[in-house]
């Protein structure tokens, strides 16, 4: 052990001395090739002596410095960017590895663009062309998006993250029925952030009159075939235009509103935040909207909503309005939560 000692810290005196000089006068970013000697040079020695005297000798980095003269604290920090650089590398060529394996074991179709970065293309989505690779994993659920997805359905990239789980919307559509027995005819239902279809088609399976909003023409022409796939299109007024302009003219029984909540970054809020992180408005704005439209309204919201906010919400109507949320799973997984309200729906 003693050899190992006076051999490693040899090499951090070697290593200081040629760093430091290496360095003046040039960039501190590291090419590939430099990052992986490096991080083979310090994996050798400064991982296991420095570490290593540190926790069982010195323990204190000032005397780790003065046994290894030359290693002074701008010496230090360069060598510690370094060691951060080549984690880096490292943790980027793991994470290159697991990927490329898991799409292998998908037999999935895969090529690099021109910046090196994954890409893949989809069975059913082939259309869209080359996909990043972290759609995947919601791509592996797509028939708990879609039972009927083998029968030709239709989405984009974006959709596959922020289209309601069937077995959810289909809930949504019974509870809006309103007691009828699970017959919604003769009522009205504007699905104002409707995208490609997924609330619907469960709405208008229930005999809903659809007013299906979307401001992305692909989505809506997305939206249109999967419901014929369905067979529910002859219910459904399907309509490619902006919620927030279209809102004065429009009136309904029920709003359903299910707007972008901000893509897959969302699910690393603690709490979300309806006023500040719903797009492209803030939530008040869109449920007063949806109020002077129908005296029902449903929104489709994160599950870390702050329930503060939702009771909040009850008191914009003109009555304030009863409200009930829901928690909503998916095979025993919490996705979402759903808020209705008004008299009909809330019960």
């Amino acid at each position: 052990m003693a050899t190992e000692q006076l051999h490693g810290l040899n090499s951090i005196k070697e290593i200081t001395r040629t760093y430091h000089i290496g360095e003046i006068g040039r960039s501190t970013r590291l090419s590939l090739s430099r990052a992986k000697q490096l991080k083979h040079v310090i994996n050798t020695t400064l991982r296991i002596i420095i570490d290593h005297l540190i926790t069982t000798a010195f323990k204190d980095k000032d005397a780790v410095r003065s046994s290894v003269p030359g290693l002074c604290d701008q010496t230090t920090q360069s060598i510690e960017q370094d060691i951060m650089s080549c984690q880096k590398v490292g943790k980027q060529d793991q994470q290159s590895t697991v990927i490329s394996q898991t799409l292998a074991d998908l037999d999935l179709n895969v090529i690099l663009d021109e910046n090196g970065r994954h890409r893949v293309i989809l069975p059913g989505m082939e259309e869209e062309g080359p996909l990043r690779v972290e759609v995947v994993k919601y791509w592996k659920q797509r028939h708990s998006l879609f039972s009927r997805w083998d029968e030709g359905i239709r989405v984009d990239e974006e959709s596959l993250f922020s289209v309601t789980p069937q077995e959810i919307a289909e809930h949504q559509a019974l509870r809006c029925c309103c007691g009828r027995l699970g017959d919604g005819s003769g009522l009205v239902v504007v699905d104002a952030f409707a995208g490609v279809g997924g609330n619907t088609i469960q709405f208008a399976s229930r005999n809903f009159h659809v007013i299906s909003i979307d401001i992305d023409p692909k989505k809506s022409k997305y939206a249109r075939r999967n419901a014929e796939i369905y067979g529910v299109s002859e219910r459904i007024e399907f309509i490619v235009g902006d919620f927030l302009e279209l809102a004065p003219t429009l009136k309904a029984d029920i709003v359903f509103l299910s707007p972008p909540w901000g893509g897959p970054q969302y699910i690393k809020a603690e709490k979300y935040d309806i006023e500040t992180m719903l797009q492209p408005v803030s939530g008040s704005c869109l449920f007063k909207l949806a109020s002077l439209i129908a005296p029902n309204v449903v929104f489709f919201l994160p599950k870390t909503c702050d329930l503060n906010q939702l009771a909040h919400l009850s008191l914009l109507s003109q009555p304030s309005s009863r409200y009930t949320v829901e928690w909503n799973y998916v095979k025993g997984e919490l996705k979402a939560l759903t808020a209705y309200y008004g008299d009909n729906i809330a019960n």
